[in-house]
Order: structure tokens, then C-alpha cells, then sequence
């Protein structure tokens, strides 16, 4: 019986040469890179998504206030500063006459109190004054 010696010229390779390690460690690499890449635009698109969605519920609020509680006054419609969800929104408020002369347009925009430049949300409402005045057509219309 024939022993095969140690040092023998035709010995199985076994394992990977360095050549195939660092190529499967490129192709990782460059699959690790994109996948982090994907995952934090998803994180800002999450982060954005949640800044939109508050600052809608803002302004939402905003005009359910004007609506209800400060039917009254007339600085319901005015700039201000509001706390929500632990965050400092602010809002301006755009008023504009519409055809119907009882009717105003209402829009407010909403921006973070430390970015106040770029509005996040904006919602536009219209609005009686509340007054009652016939029309020319006999009927009551809100004015």
C-alpha cells in the first residue's frame, strides 16, 4: 500500500483562496452598503410622514377651534404659537373674501416654530360672519 506524501504536487486544494474571500467580501459589501442606504431613506421618509401627519392634525385643530370655542373673537384667525405631540408648531392664518360676500376663505399654514419658512401642512376652510341677512331671493341665507 502506497502512502500519498504530504508534500505531494498533485494535493486537493480545499477551502478558498484569498482571491475568492475578497471578491464574496466586495460583493457583501456592496450589497451591505445599498441595503443601509435603503433603510435610512426609509427612516427619513417615516420621520417626514410623521411631521406631515401631526402638522395636518394641527391645523385640523386649529380651525375646529376658530369653529367652536372662539366663534366669537375676532383673532380667532391670527398667527400663533401651539404645543402639539411635544413639538412647537406655528400658524399663519390667510383670510380672503370670497364671490359670496358672508363667506371668507380661510387657509392656514403650519411650519415647526424652529423652521417657520417652510410650511409642513396647509388646510383651507371657509367661513361664515355669522349674520343673517335676507337675499334677493326671499330666503335667509347665513352672512
Amino acid at each position: 500500500m502506497k502512502i500519498p506524501s504530504l508534500t505531494s504536487k498533485y494535493q486537493r486544494q480545499q477551502g478558498f483562496t484569498l482571491v475568492e474571500v475578497l471578491v464574496a467580501l466586495g460583493i457583501f459589501a456592496v450589497l451591505a452598503s445599498g441595503y443601509l442606504i435603503v433603510a435610512a431613506d426609509t427612516a427619513r421618509g417615516l420621520s417626514r410622514l410623521q411631521e406631515k401627519t401631526l402638522a395636518q392634525w394641527v391645523a385640523e385643530d386649529a380651525f375646529t377651534r376658530a369653529r367652536t370655542y372662539e366663534s366669537s373673537s375676532n383673532n380667532r384667525f391670527k398667527s400663533q404659537s401651539v404645543e402639539f405631540a411635544g413639538i412647537e408648531w406655528q400658524l399663519k392664518f390667510k383670510t380672503e373674501k370670497t364671490d359670496v360676500s358672508s363667506m371668507n376663505r380661510v387657509t392656514v399654514s403650519v411650519a415647526m416654530a424652529n423652521d417657520t419658512d417652510n410650511s409642513i401642512a396647509s388646510l383651507e376652510a371657509y367661513f361664515s360672519d355669522g349674520t343673517f341677512v335676507p337675499d334677493t331671493r326671499g330666503v335667509n341665507a347665513v352672512r
